[in-house]
């Protein structure tokens, strides 16, 4: 019966610490006031002390006693690390991108993703950076601005009016300032001045053509065919010789088969000369031809230096 006491005392204190709290004094006779944990080789792996503080040697594992086991807990002596998916992560590093706080309000101090809230302050993109964008527009009835740091540039008018170093355009384009820009014109000079009777002047050397694009010679060099539309001032010099006694020479502008300038000479003694001078705001549809005519009734006589008929045209618009 003795030998049975030990036995039964071991299975009641069991059955009372597997029903009840555990209940530990801290020993403080060497000082540490802390409740230790020991391995089996009497090494301290861990100790509670007197204020309540837990310190764990090693990882702590969460499920599981080994460190390489997801869920362990441990620090690298700069950064907590967890394992997780056979690997370390650090708990310091948040990737923002996948918190639901981007879409709603729970981070205020966040952008939404959908672009409904307002920035609080200007935003400095940083020297160098560059924003992509299709589309811009303001977001009320204030206008748009594009100005550089010293508050003069651009800036677009509700309804659509732009101005130019100006906040109040009242066109389309208001410009406070000069506009600088390259000159569309061209100027041809005459190589054969035809005979009478409706025959057209052809255009030989070119003085200049800034843009082939915009005018060109054709037919021949007898025409000059426009092929963007718009306002074009159109210059004619036509110089006549050796007219007879009250013989007349005379010249005409046709664009697009419409004649605009019909000049008339004047008859002056044998041997003298008439020039036609004169100049036109026309304008031209795509593909009109610009040609000048000499319209005599009578043939007349020219003079041999052609550079004095000449034909010049500048785009206005």
């Amino acid at each position: 019966m003795r030998s049975f006491l030990p036995l039964i005392f071991f299975l009641s204190l069991k059955c009372l610490l597997s029903a009840a709290d555990i209940t530990a004094t801290l020993d403080s006779s060497d000082g540490s006031s802390a409740f230790t944990v020991k391995s089996s080789d009497s090494t301290p792996v861990g100790w509670i002390d007197s204020t309540g503080n837990a310190v764990i040697i090693g990882g702590l594992s969460i499920g599981s006693s080994a460190s390489v086991t997801n869920g362990t807990i441990r620090w690298t002596g700069a950064d907590f690390e967890g394992r997780k998916d056979g690997a370390w992560v650090s708990f310091t590093i948040t990737d923002h991108g996948a918190l639901t706080g981007l879409g709603d309000d729970d981070h205020n101090q966040y952008l939404l993703a959908a672009g409904t809230r307002s920035l609080s302050g200007d935003w400095n993109i940083g020297a160098g950076r560059m924003i992509q964008a299709d589309k811009i527009r303001a977001r009320d009835a204030t206008g748009l601005a594009l100005y550089d740091d010293g508050g003069t540039g651009i800036f677009v008018k509700d309804g659509g009016n732009i101005g130019i170093r100006t906040a109040s355009p009242e066109a389309a384009l208001d410009v406070n300032g000069h506009i600088h820009g390259a000159p569309v014109a061209g100027r041809w000079l005459a190589t054969n001045h035809g005979v009478a009777g409706s025959v057209r002047y052809q255009w030989g050397t070119e003085s200049f053509n800034t843009d082939n694009s915009y005018m060109s010679r054709t037919d021949s060099n007898y025409d000059i065919t426009i092929y963007k539309a718009g306002y074009y001032l159109i210059c004619v010099n036509a110089l006549q010789s050796g007219l007879d006694v009250n013989e007349r020479g005379d010249v005409a502008l046709i664009v697009g088969g419409v004649t605009i300038v019909n000049s008339l000479g004047q008859g002056y003694a044998a041997g003298t000369f008439y020039k036609h001078s004169f100049s036109e705001i026309v304008y031209c549809n795509s593909n009109n031809t610009v040609r000048i005519y000499n319209t005599s009734a009578t043939a007349v006589t020219y003079a041999n230096d052609d550079a004095w008929s000449s034909l010049s045209i500048v785009r206005l618009n």
